[in-house]
C-alpha cells in the first residue's frame, strides 16, 4: 500500500503497483503491516521485533503518516475485495453474487490468538467483505491448496495414506 505524502495521506496504490513505480507524491510501500495485528507475546519476540528492519520501517511509516496497522489492513482488504469483484464481474457478469455461490476465504497466520482473529473479523467487516468470510490458518490453507492441485494435476500422484508436510516458516508458508 502507498499513500500520498501530503495531508490527508489518501490512498495511492496497492499490490504490485505499490512496489513498482513511485513518485515524490507517493509514500514508500507499507508492507508487513499484518505482523503488527498480533501482539508480541514474549520478551524475546519483542527483542526480535525491535531489531527487525522491516518492522522498524513499517512502524516508522505508520507513525509518520498517522496510520494504524488496522487502518492499513482495512484499506488493503477493501482494495483486494473491490479488485476481486471487478474481475469476477468481467468474467461472470454483473450479477455474479446472485447467480453464483461466492465463498470468500482468507488465510491468517497460524499463531494468531483469538483476539487477533476477532480483530481480523472486524477489519474484514469494515472493509466491506461478505459477512460469512472464512478465516483459515495459513498451513491449513496450504494443505487444501495442495490437495486441490492434486485433483487438477494427476501427475502429483497423491494417494490415500500419503503424507504431506506443511512447514509454516514464519512470514511465508512453504509446501513440500
Amino acid at each position: 500500500m502507498t499513500y500520498k505524502t501530503t495531508e490527508p495521506h489518501d490512498f495511492v496504490s496497492w499490490g504490485f503497483e505499490a512496489t513498482g513505480r513511485r513518485n515524490r507524491e507517493e509514500s514508500e510501500p507499507f508492507t508487513l503491516f499484518i505482523l503488527l495485528l498480533q501482539p508480541l507475546a514474549t520478551s524475546s519476540e519483542t527483542a526480535a521485533a525491535a531489531s527487525s528492519p522491516e518492522l522498524n520501517t513499517i512502524t516508522r511509516l505508520l507513525e509518520s503518516y498517522g496510520k494504524t496497522a488496522e487502518g492499513v489492513m482495512t484499506d488493503y482488504l477493501r482494495k483486494i475485495w473491490n479488485h476481486t469483484r471487478q474481475q469476477l464481474r468481467q468474467i461472470l457478469g454483473d450479477s455474479f453474487m446472485i447467480d453464483y455461490s461466492v465463498r470468500v476465504v482468507l488465510a491468517i497466520p497460524a499463531l494468531w490468538t483469538p483476539s487477533s482473529i476477532r480483530l481480523a473479523r472486524t477489519l474484514v467487516h469494515r472493509a466491506g467483505l461478505p459477512e460469512d468470510v472464512e478465516l483459515v490458518k495459513e498451513p491449513e490453507a496450504a494443505a487444501v491448496a495442495v490437495l486441490r492441485e492434486s485433483t487438477i494435476r494427476p501427475n502429483l500422484n497423491l494417494n490415500v495414506g500419503d503424507v504431506i508436510t506443511i512447514c509454516d516458516a514464519g512470514r511465508m508458508t512453504c509446501v513440500s
